[in-house]
């Protein structure tokens, strides 16, 4: 049974706790078991992002109206290459967790011999990394840093905010 189909009073298994987040109801704070498993307070705590459940103990089972979203701040983390011999970058973003929607991470690379790219990050939903080539660098111009230029497009979806990080030294960018 679906998310939807529960009624409040219905106890939630793994299964229609996977379809919550499927659907952006709740946010995944790690891998939900594929069963038909009734789930208690401790699970509903482990699994997704909720509210407090101060009217069960750990071992009890949880009714749907037991669980209330709570919104996660996702900070997003930007870095980039150096610039190979076209002048072309490699830029990247990252998430702290998978984000439920895609997102758009306006960034600016600026080298060493102070060219400045500007250009935009896609993390796609359900992933934690975007890739993108930003072009006019200097042949082979180093990283100097990156910048975010403008604020993360949706700012929020679902039980997700989205929070500019940091910018990463170029020696530890890793590509997704």
């Amino acid at each position: 049974m679906s998310w939807a189909g529960l009624a409040n009073n219905q106890t939630v298994s793994f299964n229609n706790l996977q379809d919550a987040v499927n659907n952006s109801i709740f946010t995944a704070a790690q891998a939900i078991p594929a069963s038909n498993e009734q789930i208690t307070k401790a699970d509903a705590l482990l699994y997704v992002y909720v509210q407090a459940i101060p009217s069960k103990s750990n071992s009890q089972l949880v009714v749907k109206s037991d669980l209330v979203s709570s919104v996660v701040t996702v900070f997003i983390s930007i870095c980039g290459t150096d610039a190979d011999g076209n002048g072309d970058v490699n830029v990247y973003a990252y998430s702290s967790v998978a984000v439920d929607t895609s997102i758009n991470v306006p960034v600016k690379w600026t080298g060493t011999s102070f060219s400045e790219l500007l250009g935009s990050i896609t993390i796609s939903s359900g992933q934690s990394c975007g890739t993108a080539i930003l072009s006019g660098a200097g042949t082979g111009e180093g990283y100097s840093n990156m910048n975010f230029t403008g604020d993360i497009s949706p700012t929020s979806y679902g039980a997700q905010d989205y929070e500019t990080g940091s910018d990463v030294d170029s020696p530890n960018c890793t590509t997704c």
